[in-house]
């Protein structure tokens, strides 16, 4: 079935606009608030492969945690702008409240542990092969995830 998307998202990056019009979609579909704020990024000098397990497990990671809520409070935000030479992402999505502490909140609730745990690693390899910087902050029905690339 095809989905109408209203909104499309230009970055000037294609493989930004690829994954989140595809999300944002995804999001609609599951009865999850998207908001976001996507200013023109142009190209960048990070691999589109490396983007997508960047951006997809992100997405992923949020959709997943608001599917654990009641309807009315399932929302994402999300913020990408580019300053100077480095790409900003802030990610907000609510949670479940949380009452775990920071250790054990990323541990998979799934069966099959073996393979999950993987999007935080996608994302962290990521992270680290352009020698950018990543902090997470949980707060009681929120969390807050903030990642800045070099770009050039």
């Amino acid at each position: 079935r095809s989905l109408s998307i209203n909104h499309r998202v230009e970055s000037g990056c294609k493989i930004i606009d690829i994954i989140l019009n595809c999300k944002i979609a995804e999001a609609a579909e599951k009865n999850i608030k998207f908001t976001y704020e996507i200013e023109w990024v142009g190209n960048l000098a990070i691999q589109d492969i490396d983007m997508c397990a960047l951006l997809a497990n992100l997405l992923d990671n949020a959709i997943e945690a608001c599917e654990k809520i009641e309807d009315e409070s399932r929302w994402i935000h999300l913020k990408i702008r580019r300053k100077s030479e480095m790409l900003l992402i802030l990610l907000e999505n609510s949670i479940v409240e949380s009452k775990k502490d920071k250790e054990s909140f990323f541990v998979t609730t799934k069966k099959n542990k073996i393979y999950h745990g993987l999007g935080l690693k996608s994302i962290e390899n990521v992270v680290q092969k352009y020698e950018g910087y990543k902090e997470c902050i949980i707060y009681k029905e929120k969390v807050q995830i903030y990642i800045s690339l070099p770009v050039e």
